[in-house]
């Protein structure tokens, strides 16, 4: 059975990426890293995926998927909604499958984030162009191209209302913190300086939360792998190596 769908090819065993967009957020964004990376990847489209979309549900289909692929040393690469469900894989994981994650604009909760009443906005304001651009708009510090910016609209305009919802909605009631001592794997933490979204505090408080993580500040918004592309891929390039994930000889 096929727990999400997944933009990649899969095979059991073999050292595998796989990359989570936030909400509202089309796996897409993740191509230009998939492009970058020398070992087997996939991008998760787990909002275009069957329900139900909370943090928690999601974070452990994520972990039973890798389990059902049989995958080998998977690194979980998630930013924005996906944080959380990463770190949920991870709290998850009992066999060792996961052996790392990179984390970006991201937290262990949603205190001091956000609009608490975003949830109910989705549903008052679904298929309302303006509002949806507000979205993508504050996803970025600078501008993106046309082509990006469309095909971003378009994933929005496509998907399920209630799946919207309910993760944004969920994702306010959970809180990683008392947990995040269980998550024992390397974890790579950046963030955007400008991210409109999630503030400096919120991966501070990451740092000091997860026993195994590092820290990087970069200069761009909340989707810092496209804003900060070059410096997101040196940082990543060394973190897949201390993870044994990158065959010798090959350079992102």
């Amino acid at each position: 059975m096929q727990i999400f769908n997944y933009t990649g090819c899969l095979q059991p065993q073999k050292a595998t990426v796989l990359m989570l967009a936030g909400g509202m957020t089309s796996p897409a964004v993740f191509d230009e890293v998939a492009k970058n990376l020398p070992i087997q990847c996939a991008q998760i489209d787990w909002l275009g995926s069957p329900g139900p979309w909370d943090v928690v549900s999601v974070g452990k289909r994520l972990y039973q998927f890798i389990l059902a692929k049989d995958l080998g040393p998977t690194l979980l690469i998630g930013y924005s909604a996906s944080g959380p469900i990463c770190m949920q894989a991870a709290i998850e994981d009992t066999h060792g499958r996961i052996v790392g994650l990179a984390i970006n604009n991201t937290g262990l909760n949603t205190a001091n984030h956000g609009d608490p009443n975003a949830p109910q906005k989705i549903l008052d304001n679904w298929g309302d162009i303006a509002y949806h651009q507000q979205f993508l708009d504050r996803c970025f510090a600078f501008p993106i191209s046309h082509d990006l910016n469309t095909s971003l609209l378009q994933y929005i305009l496509k998907m399920d209302k209630q799946a919207a919802y309910e993760a944004s909605y969920q994702l306010r009631q959970i809180d990683l913190l008392p947990q995040a001592h269980r998550i024992n794997c390397p974890v790579l933490i950046t963030h955007g300086i400008l991210d409109k979204a999630r503030s400096v505090e919120h991966a501070l408080i990451m740092k000091e939360a997860l026993p195994n993580s590092s820290l990087y500040f970069l200069h761009g918004g909340h989707t810092i792998f496209i804003e900060a592309k070059k410096e997101y891929l040196f940082l990543l390039d060394a973190f897949l190596r201390e993870l044994n994930l990158i065959p010798i000889g090959f350079c992102i």
